[in-house]
């Protein structure tokens, strides 16, 4: 604006200043909504239910009541704390995939195991490591020998 200043001119001058300045705080977040953006970005959600079949109707199991998943024959079923088993669709790897990782681990091809119900740990033969869980699965439990530092880390974390 050049003197004099007219009325009219102060009024243009402060209302396309105001637009501009509206514009920008909408189009450029401060530097803390955009961090929490990004770290919500990244948080993958992971399932707190599964929907599964018992008998001819289907309820509802929460992930914290899972004790442990098994694969035997392509076949995939979860075990609750309850001594409950049910049968899962999709393979062991995908189901996995959409758990937790703080409160699951995959100890092996055939086992991802809940943090919760892991009972006692022994070393076992050619560096592996014997699980027994609760409640009992009924077969040997072991975490495969690439695995074992992984595993370790999990348990300590």
């Amino acid at each position: 604006m050049l003197k004099p200043i007219h009325p009219r001119d102060l009024a243009n001058s402060l209302d396309k200043f105001e637009k501009i300045r509206q514009q920008y705080h909408q189009a450029a977040p401060g530097p803390y909504t955009r961090l929490l953006e990004r770290m919500q970005a990244r948080q993958p959600a992971y399932k707190e239910r599964f929907l599964v079949k018992s008998g001819r109707a289907y309820c509802s199991i929460l992930s914290s009541e899972i004790a442990y998943l098994y694969s035997e024959q392509k076949v995939t079923f979860l075990h609750t704390r309850q001594h409950k088993r049910y049968l899962l669709d999709g393979s062991l790897e995908e189901i996995y995939k959409k758990l937790d990782p703080r409160h699951f681990f995959k100890v092996n091809r055939a086992f991802v195991v809940s943090h919760a119900c892991i009972k006692q740990i022994e070393p076992f033969f050619n560096h592996r490591m014997k699980l027994s869980l609760s409640p009992d699965p009924g077969r040997e439990v072991l975490v495969s020998r690439g695995n074992v530092p992984a595993f370790k880390a999990w348990l300590d974390g």
